[in-house]
């Protein structure tokens, strides 16, 4: 090229630039339309799932292995994780379509399938003993009656907001006997720990959060045993029947994630306080109270039945829309493709007999 340019005259210089520079512009528009084509076709093959998860509680625990191992097949479809700090969120996001999988406790669960009666569970994802109700000593609360005419901090429209109220009634505590206060689990801790709340009711690790801050002014009214959690992967028949394949890639890698913190047990728990942004010590304080471990069982039904029942017993919904066959809202054949010993309901779903 250099030569050429020596020994031309400027008419042939300008003929050898144009030249150049033309090739150079089919080649760069050749790349970018290779180069757009190839995205679009990944694209069109590959398609993006969103799936809602709880970002403040242990209880979600595979979820968060999940995404941090990648155990979902990228091949099949990409996951964009949306994440919230409260199980209503959750609910919310797949109600009005902004997710395709959500994972919520067993109260949010049966508040969203009134408004959208399509959604259907294909998993318990976790079980715990993990939502108690924590007061301040210095605020006069030694004892679970000490609560009347105190103000309680609930995240409502979460399994928080039924563990506190049914609770509650079980020692003769009425709604009308404290007052609530409605806040997200950060919220609750910063507010007790301020003395702008008596009481707070929420899950782990906000409990423990919460204890180690106040430390001897903090005290345990014992309401973790009155309630098992049953934490839930949720979608739509309507996605069950557009993506049926992709749901049992999510369970199976759901599965692995619970393998993994089976295996690896202390990265296990690193991953879960970098997403709960909690210290290691403490996860591992609480860890013992969850069951990770993806099933379908007759607890499931037994525990949706007793909600339901205490929601009737509240007048927070209408006797008309009570007993409901919580059978047909479990989706079993996904798990039982899987692996069949994970299911262990008795009473199989008519919509699937």
């Amino acid at each position: 090229m250099r030569g050429l340019l020596r020994g031309g005259s400027t008419s042939q210089v300008g003929v050898i630039y144009l030249m150049f520079f033309s090739l150079m512009l089919l080649a760069t528009l050749g790349c970018n339309k290779t180069g757009q084509n190839s995205e679009e076709h990944i694209q069109n093959d590959v398609p993006t799932i969103t799936y809602a998860m709880l970002s403040t509680g242990v209880v979600d625990a595979i979820s968060m292995i999940a995404i941090d191992q990648s155990t979902w097949p990228d091949s099949m479809f990409t996951v964009e994780d949306l994440r919230f700090t409260t199980g209503r969120g959750t609910a919310e996001s797949i109600v009005g379509g902004q997710s395709n999988l959500a994972t919520m406790a067993e109260w949010p669960f049966l508040l969203s399938s009134r408004q959208n009666p399509s959604l259907r569970t294909v998993a318990v994802i976790t079980s715990a003993n993990s939502i108690d109700i924590i007061g301040r000593k210095s605020k006069g609360v030694l004892e679970v009656t000490d609560l009347k005419g105190k103000s309680i901090g609930v995240s409502l429209g979460t399994t928080g907001q039924y563990v506190l109220e049914s609770f509650l009634d079980t020692q003769g505590i009425s709604k009308r006997d404290y007052e609530v206060v409605n806040l997200s689990p950060p919220d609750l801790i910063a507010a007790i720990q301020r003395g702008d709340l008596d009481a707070i009711c929420t899950w782990q690790p906000n409990i423990q959060i919460a204890r180690d801050l106040l430390e001897n002014d903090a005290i345990s009214l014992d309401a973790a045993n009155f309630f098992r959690v049953k934490y839930l992967l949720v979608t739509t028949e309507e996605f069950l029947e557009a993506q049926p394949d992709a749901v049992s890639e999510v369970l199976n890698g759901l599965i692995s994630a619970e393998r993994f913190a089976r295996e690896n047990r202390e990265e296990a728990m690193k991953i879960v306080a970098s997403f709960t942004n909690a210290e290691v010590d403490l996860i591992e304080k609480i860890w013992p109270l969850f069951d990770f471990s993806v099933t379908i069982d007759d607890e499931l039904i037994s525990t949706l039945e007793k909600v339901e029942s205490w929601a009737k017993l509240a007048e927070i919904i209408p006797p008309s829309e009570m007993n409901r066959d919580w059978g047909e809202f479990i989706e079993t054949e996904f798990l039982l493709s899987i692996d069949s010993e994970k299911v262990t309901l008795n009473t199989v779903p008519a919509v699937q007999q």
